[in-house]
């Protein structure tokens, strides 16, 4: 809510408290851990509003670096599109383009008009 009032920073500030039980995983979790990266992709979000694509860059890479917690859930894929499109924006252009081509690698068997697709497909592009 505080991203959508635009007010990043208390986002950060209210996630903060969530930090010690991000990898954790709930006790009726047996079939899947949705929702449990969450936190983490949010505050991800809040950096990226805030222009500090560095921060951002560290937390969609921390989501992505458990990827059996975070595996089936939508923000993985998510946070792949919002690493790329940080790593462009913190000016790493050649990190950006191989996260771009790694989520797009992902995705090859989609259906073509998703909108995180099409997205990710135009940010690409730009890259060019």
């Amino acid at each position: 809510m505080s991203l959508d009032r635009g007010d990043p920073s208390k986002a950060i500030d209210l996630l903060e408290a969530n930090r010690p039980y991000e990898f954790g995983i709930p006790p009726l979790a047996f079939n899947n851990f949705y929702g449990n990266m969450y936190p983490i992709y949010v505050r991800g979000l809040a950096y990226l509003a805030m222009r500090n694509p560095r921060e951002a860059v560290g937390e969609f890479s921390r989501l992505l670096a458990h990827p059996g917690l975070a595996a089936g859930d939508p923000v993985e894929a998510a946070s792949r599109r919002q690493l790329a499109l940080a790593l462009d924006l913190a000016g790493d252009k050649t990190k950006a383009r191989a996260a771009y081509q790694n989520f797009l690698e992902s995705w090859k068997d989609a259906v073509p008009d998703i909108p995180i697709l099409k997205q990710a497909q135009m940010e690409y592009a730009k890259l060019q």
